[in-house]
């Protein structure tokens, strides 16, 4: 198991050097003068040239990208262009909020989501089964920005229950955590629903239940722990598309988190941001995937990693 855990954390530095690659060579692909943004459009272009030396766009690409990586293992991910602060700084202050969203919609995905999928199992074909499975259509289908605006303009504007933008209380966070949890939990019931219905058709569930075992401690006990393998892994992609997801969930609700940070970087060309924001990203992502194949061995300690 240790030995497992140390390979796939040496795997991970591979895999955020090409998605630093990527992320530095599209940024250099795209149109628009990051100097010229800092220093405005009126500006001289003695004053632009300047300001280009400053940031170090007259440097080849290689050297950047070299000066880049070096500072980033460092812990130095450079100065935001747009707001004259550490990158580093800047993504302390909104990753906070950006994972609070991001666990708070993993949670009410999974809760919601797995009791709605034992649910639907255990009425299989029936009324209740039906509901949860066309519901579960609807959230999976419904885009993130579309069913946000519909439930700021129900709850917020229409009931007066909840507030409709801004993140400056614990309540703030509901509509945000819901709207993007919704898909998810419509996946992970229906990955429950499928995973439970294989489970309870098997051997050892006939024998549970021929031993007189009362049919919650065979559902709840003996199934669902071998049904949860399928779902975890639902469930810890889903985690890392989350934080990446936030992007339109907090530009909808004015969400100052890092997803909001990285539209804005990307919009002024700020390079520093955004190659910061990326990465930090990509690296949770990959870490949440470690986590979850040890999960699996947790869950199941038959499963080998070779």
């Amino acid at each position: 198991m240790l030995s497992f855990i140390i390979k796939r954390l040496l795997q991970i530095f591979p895999v955020l050097m090409g998605v630093t690659i990527l992320v530095f060579s599209m940024l250099h692909m795209i149109p628009g003068d990051p100097a010229r943004t800092m220093v405005g459009i009126e500006a001289s272009q003695e004053i632009i040239e300047k300001a280009r030396e400053e940031l170090g766009l007259n440097k080849p690409l290689y050297e950047q990208f070299g000066i880049f990586i070096g500072n980033a293992l460092t812990g130095d991910l450079g100065m935001s262009i747009r707001t004259g602060l550490p990158v580093t700084q800047e993504i302390a202050e909104r990753l906070p909020i950006t994972a609070t969203i991001a666990v708070g919609a993993t949670i009410f995905a999974t809760i919601f989501g797995v009791l709605c999928g034992i649910i639907a199992a255990i009425k299989q074909n029936k009324f209740g089964d039906n509901l949860i499975m066309i519901l579960s259509l609807a959230s999976i289908s419904t885009p993130s920005y579309f069913l946000g605006l519909l439930l700021m303009l129900v709850f917020s504007l229409y009931l007066g229950w909840l507030p409709t933008i801004g993140i400056s209380s614990p309540i703030h966070y509901i509509l945000p955590i819901i709207t993007l949890g919704a898909q998810s939990m419509g996946l992970i019931a229906r990955m429950t629903r499928s995973s439970m219905l294989d489970v309870i058709r098997q051997d050892f569930i006939r024998t549970a239940r021929a031993k007189g075992l009362p049919e919650r401690i065979v559902i709840y006990v003996h199934a669902l722990k071998n049904a949860l393998i399928p779902v975890v892994t639902v469930i810890g992609l889903r985690f890392g598309g989350l934080l990446a997801g936030t992007v339109l969930v907090e530009s909808v609700f004015a969400v100052p988190g890092i997803g909001r940070f990285m539209v804005d970087a990307v919009l002024t060309r700020d390079y520093p941001a955004v190659q910061g924001t990326v990465l930090v990203v990509a690296t949770s992502f990959v870490l949440i995937n470690v986590l979850v194949d040890i999960v699996y061995r947790i869950i199941d300690p038959r499963i080998r990693y070779n």
